[in-house]
């Protein structure tokens, strides 16, 4: 074989070796590059999640504090409605203010609520509660009621209920919804504590 035969295959030899070890080091950069992306992508779940987990720790929290009704011995006026008095707050019990966007509260004298509400007179908000604060009717406000309603309650045929939802944001942006059911009992003229009762589509918090 001549030197430059034996020159030509000499070359050809190194250059498949170069192209292996080539090939080599490009598989290496390959599974270095995915196991940095991976531990790229779980520092970033894990930075998210401890951000959650501080708005969490840090988040509004807007509860009813205090729930009355009044007035359920008054006489009925000429129409046939009883007047009553409703009282009501919305406490923030979180570490951070709320911004309330929505709300409304009914009354309804039944003995049980439907399996789905139906919500009326919804009031849009533009109100902050500052932590401790509280939004809703420091004074009674007036509920007309019919007479038979009233008269049902008394003979334990129907159950005083308080249902509603309380829409807010809090200072990051995030919506939250309470969304509630009470029952409360009956005391002579007024009710003297309140709980949660009816049906499981009343009821949301987040």
């Amino acid at each position: 074989m001549s030197q430059a035969a034996e020159n030509s295959v000499w070359l050809n030899q190194i250059q498949v070796a170069i192209g292996v070890v080539g090939g080599f080091l490009l598989v290496l950069t390959l599974f270095y590059s995915r196991e940095a992306a991976m531990a790229a992508s779980k520092a970033a779940v894990a930075a998210q999640e401890s951000a959650d987990t501080m708005v969490d720790a840090e988040r509004t929290n807007m509860l009813i504090s205090e729930l009355q009704i009044t007035g359920l011995a008054n006489r009925p006026e000429t129409d046939g409605n009883v007047i009553l008095g409703v009282t009501y707050k919305f406490t923030n019990y979180g570490r951070s203010p709320a911004l309330l966007k929505k709300v409304t509260v009914a009354i309804s004298l039944v003995q049980d609520l439907p399996s789905q509400p139906e919500y009326q007179q919804e009031q849009a908000l533009r109100f902050t509660s500052t932590v401790n604060g509280w939004y809703g009717l420091a004074t009674p406000g007036d509920a007309r009621v019919h007479g038979s309603r009233v008269r049902a309650v008394h003979s334990g045929e129907a159950n005083i209920w308080v249902f509603g939802y309380l829409e807010y944001e809090d200072v990051f942006g995030k919506g939250h919804t309470n969304r509630f059911a009470y029952r409360l009992p009956l005391e002579v003229d007024s009710t003297v504590n309140f709980r949660p009762d009816g049906p499981d589509t009343y009821h949301e918090y987040t």
